[in-house]
């Protein structure tokens, strides 16, 4: 007996055929019947693969369909991907290197500690709302906002 099987319906199959040698060695009519049974169900399992294969070759034929249909768009999207990250990447490095302007420290001769780069605003609501965008600015770039 075949120790590799397949699928649950090889084992009924098999189990089926077996069973009708024992009831035919017993002297019983229905052997034929199950044994009838057994080819119509291994006929059933070959229709069920022939059905299954072409199912995924119809599955393969619609998506190749549909990205050859979008291909162009698809190519569209992956440039404006493509432009988008690396204008990304180009506003994390002037944010980078804005607020590394902004926060040098110098010491004067007198030992007081300054910073040289400053932006500045008569209006304090304005001047808060600066210093918000600054911060959250150098969260989002250096992953931790400066208290």
């Amino acid at each position: 007996m075949n120790t590799e099987l397949k699928t649950d319906t090889e084992i009924l199959i098999i189990a089926m055929r077996h069973w009708a040698k024992v009831v035919l060695s017993n002297g019983g009519v229905a052997a034929d019947t199950i044994s009838e049974g057994a080819d119509r169900l291994q006929e059933l399992q070959a229709r069920a693969e022939k059905a299954e294969a072409a199912l995924a070759t119809e599955r393969k034929k619609v998506v190749d369909e549909i990205t050859e249909k979008n291909a162009p768009e698809i190519v569209k999207v992956n440039a404006h991907i493509v432009d988008m990250t690396a204008r990304a990447e180009k506003s994390e490095k002037l944010w980078k290197e804005f607020i590394t302007l902004m926060e040098i420290t110098e010491e004067s001769d007198s030992g007081y500690e300054f910073n040289p780069n400053k932006i500045s605003s008569c209006r304090a609501i304005d001047g808060r709302r600066l210093n918000e965008i600054l911060n959250e600015a150098r969260g989002m770039v250096f992953n931790a906002p400066k208290e």
